[in-house]
């Protein structure tokens, strides 16, 4: 059997959509059930209709097909094309007419999923409906809606083990109430109690093998429909009126949108206000030239970054990277305008466990890593700045201030000095960062009292130079003091 079936959004108000429901025999016998549904308030009595269909009419398909929303509209030409479906098979649905005026032609498609059939495996089933129980046709038309208006953004939760925080994120949402949003949360494999947790809330959500943040991410894209995304990692949080923010930032031109997140430790108390300190711009080439002379620009950690959906679809040629914020930070001025708000709009809690190293004390292990992930980006990188702007010059990932400082960094964390030939490239690299002369003087001053200070003392200054929060001068004299 073959299905198409709409169900209400969560949230969505009922109370303005009347429903109603009718059968019909088609040509060649069989039966159909419609539901329509017309929406009030609308300058126009403009149906929109969703259809059931049992029998023969798909060709090939060894499916049920879910979708969430369908805008239909009769039509006198050929036959009906089923469109935009995503995730899963691409397939396209064609249906012989059948009277009623003509063939039915689908206009929208705003989510699909498919779930298992008798002679057929895989897929996920959101909604199920009993058509065959004492009046299951009645109870399946109340639960028949139609949203007519697509999500202009959705929220995708990724979840590893965070049983403790990720009730709090998903509440940080749906506190945002904005119909405009969707909200999915994807558990990456759990072996903690997150999944159990997660289902508690009755929020749309998936289990999956555990494959990594990005596998996660990529997972939830599919399963959502609106044209930007915010990947909210599931220990993190959205502040009150963040969505609404958001969506007053976003039109077609526009790639990412980055803010401020307030670093929290894991008993929610402040650590920092703002982080990063980002300056309110928008703009397309200032971003790509930062990028081509050193590599990276200030963005906020996967919490504080909405991007596009075709930014986002560049993860899937990332199999080289777990994360979710790599390549895709770096490409999206090369796809279209970064709206940098100044303002905060989430929380980044600090809890000793963070993927990024934050609030634990600075390991070689991770310098590592992140040398060979930056290396890694700047290629792909590469190639794809080379099919969008083939006449930009990039620089090389060797060359960069970041690159340096991590290999620095590195070295001194082993216990091991830093070559003077190696410390020299970090100080040019420094010298040629497009960061005011301001930031260039007291970062190699500082670089030069680490690689001249005793062992001891050059580490205790580097951990400083990566804690977060307010760094005074005071502090930094405390702390070479306290290590000598």
């Amino acid at each position: 059997m073959q299905e198409l079936r709409c169900s209400t959004a969560p949230g969505w108000p009922r109370e303005r959509e009347a429903i109603r429901s009718r059968s019909f025999r088609r040509p060649g016998g069989g039966s159909s059930t419609w539901s329509s549904a017309y929406r009030h308030r609308q300058p126009w009595n403009k149906r929109l209709q969703t259809q059931k269909i049992d029998g023969p009419d798909f060709q090939g398909i060894g499916c049920e097909f879910t979708v969430a929303a369908l805008s239909l509209s009769v039509r006198k030409t050929g036959f009906y094309r089923l469109l935009g479906i995503d995730p899963g098979p691409k397939v396209v649905l064609r249906r012989r007419a059948f009277g009623y005026g003509g063939p039915i032609s689908v206009r929208r498609v705003i989510s699909f999923h498919a779930v298992p059939a008798p002679d057929a495996g895989g897929g996920i089933a959101e909604h199920e409906t009993d058509a065959s129980a004492p009046d299951g046709r009645e109870r399946e038309a109340e639960r028949v809606s139609v949203v007519e208006r697509e999500p202009r953004i959705a929220v995708v939760i990724t979840c590893f083990n965070y049983e403790t925080y990720v009730s709090r994120a998903i509440q940080s949402v749906l506190d945002q109430n904005v119909s405009d949003c969707e909200l999915v949360v994807i558990d990456d494999g759990s072996t903690d109690g997150s999944w159990d947790v997660i289902q508690r809330t009755g929020v749309r959500a998936y289990q999956i093998a555990n494959g990594g943040q990005r596998s996660a991410a990529l997972y939830g894209l599919g399963q959502t429909r609106a044209p930007f995304i915010l990947f909210l990692d599931a220990d993190d949080e959205l502040l009150p009126g963040a969505i609404d923010r958001i969506l007053q930032t976003l039109d077609a031109d526009v790639a990412k949108v980055q803010f401020c997140l307030t670093c929290i430790d894991a008993n929610g108390h402040v650590i920092t206000e703002r982080y990063p300190t980002l300056e309110a711009f928008r703009s397309q080439d200032r971003v790509v030239n930062e990028i081509l002379l050193s590599g990276v620009y200030q963005t906020p950690p996967t919490s504080g970054n909405v991007f596009r959906r075709d930014v986002c679809e560049i993860l899937r040629q990332c199999d080289y990277d777990r994360a979710v914020d790599g390549v895709i930070l770096l490409i999206a001025p090369f796809m279209g305008d970064i709206v940098s708000l100044s303002e905060t709009l989430g929380l980044y809690r600090v809890h000793g466990q963070n993927d990024s190293g934050l609030g634990r004390a600075p390991q070689a292990v991770t310098f590592e890593r992140d040398l060979r992930r930056f290396q890694l980006r700047m290629k792909h990188l590469r190639r794809l700045v080379e099919r969008l702007r083939p006449d930009a010059a990039l620089i090389e990932a060797e060359q960069t201030y970041y690159f340096r400082l991590l290999d620095f960094s590195a070295s001194l964390v082993r216990g091991s000095r830093y070559g003077a030939g190696a410390f020299i490239q970090l100080l040019r690299a420094i010298l040629t960062e497009p960061r005011p002369w301001k930031w260039k003087i007291a970062n190699a001053l500082f670089f030069v009292a680490m690689f001249l200070s005793p062992m001891r003392q050059a580490q205790t200054l580097l951990a400083f130079r990566f804690s977060i929060g307010h760094r005074s001068a005071r502090q930094l004299l405390r702390a070479a003091s306290a290590s000598q």
